[in-house]
């Protein structure tokens, strides 16, 4: 058995080319590190 292949942190870029939405244009995408999207997106969601 074979062990999938998997990042070695969130932190991790650049993505794979299949990470990336079909028909993307490059000027359409912004990198990002998740922790700051998560760090981002958590204070929204305790709102209630």
């Amino acid at each position: 058995m074979q062990t999938p292949s998997m990042r070695r942190s969130i932190d991790d870029y650049p993505f794979r080319e299949t990470d990336y939405p079909p028909n993307y244009e490059d000027d359409e995408l912004t990198p990002i590190s998740w922790a700051v999207g998560i760090r981002t997106i958590t204070p929204m969601l305790n709102r209630g």
